[in-house]
């Protein structure tokens, strides 16, 4: 088919780079597709590009594959035509590879022969202990891992942003509570009294210290006929929610558990956020050595992490920046004078 040559040498790895980090997913689907037709064998050559500079020349770029089945090959060029046999990209030269085999290649005997091919060159392998055909394999999972690292990346960041929000949230409104001036004083009791009538004398709680945990239900803390929390509270509002705010405010000052308190409210989503920003501060900290590139191997170094963070073209639009706009800003924080790193 055109004399195309599976395998071929020439830039045959840049060439299924190149097509992966271009259309990512929907080409490893396709391609997907194909190697597990079991009269289909791909390699790295099996995605080629031949026009200088790639991507300028429709027709010199494709897929391909070998037949299992008769030995021959089968390729799938590009085109720049329009209407049911329009070809532009190498997502649609995959698709239209899958229907070729399932038209012609797909009768009982040459799944059968393919099958017996199959098996002939695993067991061959087997024999001279060569390594299993894994390379197209490893290429195609590089574009799906680095959407999930970047996809991981922003639910992080959100997360942070959202734990964050709400850590200020609830300062600001024990702060706010904590001015309000109140139209009501608060008395303090000296002492008093046990359901015994007997009097006892106020201890003054102390940090540290270990006591049993206050009771719940019908007689405890709270709801105690007579010295539970929730009727007293009650009380003393009057009939407000402001109020009972405003004396929940007093207790936390008067004994001042006012980090405790934002701990306990916000506690499970600072200690994410906590995570997360270690996480942005460390690829941060990695790049701001990275950029530098002061050695080839920092040179590529910088080039993959930053690849690994940016957002796919797909998610780009027609922006020159589009969502890694955000990302750039972001980064560019940890590295010179807040320029942008992408």
């Amino acid at each position: 088919m055109g004399g195309t040559v599976v395998g071929e040498e020439t830039d045959s790895a840049e060439d299924l780079a190149g097509a992966l980090h271009s259309h990512g997913d929907a080409l490893a689907v396709e391609l997907d597709r194909l190697s597990h037709m079991v009269q289909v064998k791909l390699t790295e050559g099996s995605v080629f590009d031949r026009a200088k500079p790639r991507g300028s020349v429709a027709r010199k770029r494709g897929v391909i594959c070998k037949l299992l089945c008769c030995g021959r090959q089968l390729d799938q060029k590009c085109n720049e035509l329009i209407g049911d046999s329009a070809c532009p990209t190498h997502v649609e030269a995959a698709r239209m590879l899958v229907a070729k085999v399932e038209k012609y290649h797909s009768s009982a005997e040459c799944l059968e022969k393919a099958r017996l091919r199959s098996v002939a060159e695993d067991s061959s392998r087997a024999t001279t202990r060569e390594p299993p055909l894994n390379a197209l394999a490893a290429m195609m999972q590089r574009p799906l891992a680095k959407q999930r690292a970047v996809a991981a990346l922003k639910a992080s960041e959100k997360r942070m942003r959202e734990a964050e929000a709400e850590h200020v949230e609830a300062r600001q409104a024990v702060e706010r509570l904590a001015d309000d001036k109140s139209k009501h004083q608060t008395a303090e009791e000296d002492g008093g009294r046990d359901d015994k009538g007997e009097a006892a004398a106020l201890r003054e709680p102390v940090k540290g210290v270990q006591r049993p945990t206050p009771p719940e239900g019908v007689d405890g803390a709270l709801d105690h006929w007579r010295r539970g929390l929730s009727g007293a509270v009650r009380d003393w509002a009057v009939g407000s929610m402001d109020n009972v705010c405003i004396l929940l405010v007093r207790l936390i000052r008067r004994f001042k558990i006012e980090k405790e308190v934002v701990q306990a409210i916000a506690g499970a989503e600072l200690k994410s956020a906590t995570v997360d920003a270690a996480i942005v501060s460390n690829i941060g900290q990695a790049l701001n050595v990275l950029s530098k590139r002061q050695t080839e191997q920092q040179r590529r170094e910088a080039g993959t992490l930053l690849r690994a963070v940016a957002s796919p073209p797909a998610t780009q639009m027609n922006s020159n920046h589009g969502s890694n706009e955000s990302i750039a800003r972001r980064l560019g924080e940890f590295v010179g004078q807040g320029r942008h790193m992408l």
